[in-house]
């Protein structure tokens, strides 16, 4: 009876140590290395699944200001060093959430990515405009 007890207790260790189905990181604005610079790692080793990258934001517009579109810069390091990069708009026009004084957006990035090479990325999101009511940017990594 211990060995078969031993052999339950081994099939769940290893059962219970799978990886997790999604990875996040929020970066405060305060915390950039550079101004209006967001910076994460996206493990993305598993060339057997997809991914989906979301973006979540909390603008704070102090002065009152309505943006309905925050213009982002992305770039994206492959683990090899090539340098990916393009500008898009996020639609911050309905949040997901809101408060009294600021409103949190969820910004779909991209669904259903296969990366060109397996390893970690290095991705930046640089604010373009608007940065000063961005109070910080988090990086969901799903994967599929």
């Amino acid at each position: 009876m211990g060995r078969f007890s031993l052999a339950v207790f081994v099939i769940l260790a290893v059962a219970a140590c799978s990886r997790p189905g999604s990875s996040e990181r929020f970066v405060k604005t305060e915390d950039c290395l550079e101004p209006g610079r967001y910076d994460f790692d996206l493990d993305m080793a598993d060339t057997l699944v997809s991914y989906d990258i979301t973006f979540y934001t909390r603008l704070d517009p102090g002065d009152g200001a309505i943006l309905l579109n925050l213009p982002l810069e992305v770039s994206a390091t492959s683990p090899s060093g090539k340098l990916y990069s393009e500008k898009v708009w996020a639609d911050v026009s309905e949040p997901s959430s809101a408060g009294h004084f600021n409103k949190d957006f969820e910004i779909p990035y991209r669904s259903s990515l296969r990366p060109v090479e397996a390893g970690v990325w290095k991705l930046s999101v640089s604010v373009l405009a608007g940065a000063d009511c961005v109070e910080g940017m988090g990086c969901i990594l799903k994967r599929n």
